[in-house]
Parts: C-alpha cells; sequence; structure tokens
C-alpha cells in the first residue's frame, strides 16, 4: 500500500479508481454478463424450476456490481477499506484519511449496492416469469 498525498483524480464520493482499477471491473461486470445470460438461457430452455433460477441473483449481482462500479469509476471495495488506486498497478493504494471524503465515499457504496441489487433483482425476476 502506497501512502502519500491523494491523487488529484480522487474526488469523493465520485471517483476513487483510474483506468487500470476501471478495466478489472469492466472485465468482471463482462463475464458476470455472459455467464448469467448463459445460465439464464439453460434455465430457460431446459424448463428449470423456480427454486433452482433463483441461483441467476448471483452471477447477475456480479454484473450489475462490477458494470455500475466500472460506469461510476468507483469501487465498493476500496472505498469501503478507505483507500483509492489511480495507479496503473492494481492494488496500489493511497489512503483516504479525510473523515468526510469517507463518509462521502460510503455514500456511493450505499448507492452502488442498491443500483446492483436492484439490477440483479429485475434480471432474476424476468428469468423467473419466463416459462
Amino acid at each position: 500500500m502506497e501512502i502519500g498525498t491523494l491523487s488529484p483524480e480522487y474526488v469523493a464520493g465520485s471517483c476513487n479508481i483510474g483506468e487500470a482499477e476501471r478495466a478489472l471491473r469492466t472485465k468482471v461486470g463482462i463475464a458476470g454478463l455472459i455467464l448469467s445470460l448463459s445460465i439464464a438461457t439453460v434455465l430457460i430452455v431446459f424448463k428449470v424450476g423456480w427454486p433452482v433460477r433463483l441461483l441467476i441473483f448471483l452471477p447477475a449481482m456480479i454484473a450489475a456490481t462490477g458494470l455500475i462500479q466500472a460506469g461510476f469509476k468507483f469501487c465498493v471495495k476500496l472505498a469501503l477499506g478507505g483507500v483509492n488506486n489511480f495507479s496503473d498497478t492494481l492494488g496500489n493504494t493511497q489512503n483516504v484519511n479525510d473523515l468526510v471524503s469517507q463518509q462521502k465515499d460510503i455514500a456511493k457504496v450505499r448507492l452502488i449496492v442498491r443500483l446492483s441489487l436492484i439490477c440483479a433483482l429485475i434480471f432474476t425476476g424476468l428469468v423467473l416469469a419466463i416459462n
């Protein structure tokens, strides 16, 4: 972990990751989306019952969380850890020591989690509704 002055790109509650971290979240989100669509197709084609179809929520949540974080340029895990990363190296973080900034970051975390839950629930509902 790198400790020093905050990156000029860091904006509390708005942007806490650079391009390397954003690219990772995009890849995770796309992988989750491909997995979700693949599993949903199998569940629907083979008319699998609703209890098993509920499992689609997990990859849907991964997809939504990854893509939303990438879009917002904001990482939930880094914010919860009180750090940010704008370097070209994954895991090379800087501390966010300002309490007000940390509070703004946590508010953004709550928003991302809520949006991800909504997306995953909608996708799960669609998979459950299709016969």
